[in-house]
């Protein structure tokens, strides 16, 4: 992802197309990797587990009710199941991230400091572009 936020400053449209094909294969064992167990700003690890878990959970009771209702109609119920679930999973709001004026001031960085900072960096890239 490091990837699409470089590009999202040069080509913002050719970031959100970069960033769909990423996220089109990604898969909740990706997040259970150890440089995910040290990422510090959540807890990816962890949650990718716990979904990893919740999924089971549903397949298993899934098919318990597909048992239940037998075998001509269990076609239909797991495909209305199928509709329902991703018209909830729509519903789900991804947490917002904090502002950049929210993590500058819980850093103790003011604005004219970060501003001189991202300078120097830019010029620095600008020397040593990324190599992709």
């Amino acid at each position: 992802m490091k990837l699409v936020k470089e590009l999202e400053t040069r080509d913002p449209k050719l970031a959100k197309q970069v960033a769909q094909v990423l996220t089109a294969s990604v898969k909740l064992k990706d997040f259970q990797t150890p440089e995910y167990q040290a990422y510090k700003y959540g807890k990816p690890h962890e949650a990718a587990k716990q979904l990893e878990q919740l999924i089971k959970n549903i397949v298993k009771e899934v098919q318990e009710s597909l048992k239940v209702a037998g075998p001509f109609l269990a076609p239909a119920l797991l495909a209305a199941f199928t509709n329902e679930l991703g018209l909830v999973l729509k519903k789900v709001q991804i947490p917002k991230s904090k502002s950049l004026d929210e993590v500058l001031r819980e850093k103790g960085i003011s604005k004219e400091q970060f501003n001189q900072r991202k300078k120097a960096y830019e010029k620095k890239a600008l020397k040593n572009p990324p190599v992709v």
